[in-house]
């Protein structure tokens, strides 16, 4: 139940999502890689990290996307011949993307640096600011997933 007055935390709420937001613009555009945009790297990782789950239309939905952005980002991909798609056996309506070898070895590259860039950022804070960070990162995102 919200406070009496919910202004204090509405204001609370919503200036951590513009702080959050501007220092992970800052993040991503540390880590975007050469000519790929943002998102082009975003839906790279999903389909690198999806296992057997990354279609189309799921990407559409994960990164709230219309289908003509998807379709674009999908084809740049397809002509760099980083990902390949294939019909779901069990569901033909479904394309499966995967990456192809160049796509992997690609991606192992963008994922090593930028785990690099990770170690570099908490490096520059001592131990107990780092697990403190760290550890409300995962506080944060428990109780946000418990509310959809």
């Amino acid at each position: 139940m919200l406070a009496k007055s919910p202004f204090k935390e509405i204001f609370a709420v919503r200036r951590f999502n513009r702080y959050y937001a501007r220092r992970l613009r800052q993040f991503d555009d540390e880590m975007r890689e050469g000519s790929l945009s943002r998102a082009e790297l975003g839906v790279l990782g999903e389909i690198a990290l999806g296992i057997d789950d990354a279609t189309p239309s799921w990407l559409e939905y994960f990164f709230g996307m219309d289908a003509p952005r998807v379709s674009r980002i999908l084809a740049r991909l397809r002509a760099d011949g980083w990902i390949t798609d294939e019909r779901d056996v069990a569901d033909l309506r479904f394309k499966r993307l995967r990456l192809t070898n160049e796509g992997i070895q690609r991606f192992k590259a963008i994922d090593r640096r930028n785990d690099e860039r990770i170690i570099r950022f908490l490096v520059c804070h001592e131990r107990r600011s780092r697990t403190a960070l760290v550890d409300a990162m995962w506080t944060i995102e428990r109780i946000l997933e418990r509310y959809g």
